[in-house]
């Protein structure tokens, strides 16, 4: 996001998909998670364009059906990639 964007603006401009925002801390701290949905994704050249601090270079695009083999097979335990699997597949997007 830049200049404190809203996630959605993002959305729109970056993927022209939805988002989804969990709190993934209720009660204890305001950080919110957004989970954006692309489809159709082409891979490109990576063009950095800002002094963010966070640099994000090795992306990997997988189906949601690699994903659900992936969970099966135990290769995924982040609770955020796990909470965007269940929200993808249960038609929020």
């Amino acid at each position: 996001m830049e200049n404190n964007e809203d996630p959605k603006e993002t959305a729109t401009r970056e993927l022209l998909e939805e988002v989804y925002t969990y709190s993934p801390s209720v009660n204890i701290s305001k950080q919110l998670i957004h989970i954006f949905r692309g489809r159709n994704l082409v891979k490109g050249e990576y063009e950095h364009d800002s002094d963010s601090i966070e640099d994000i270079r090795n992306v990997e695009i997988v189906t949601v059906e690699k994903l659900k083999h992936m969970i099966i097979a135990g290769k995924v335990e982040n609770a955020g990639t796990l909470i965007a699997y269940l929200i993808c597949c249960t038609g929020v997007f």
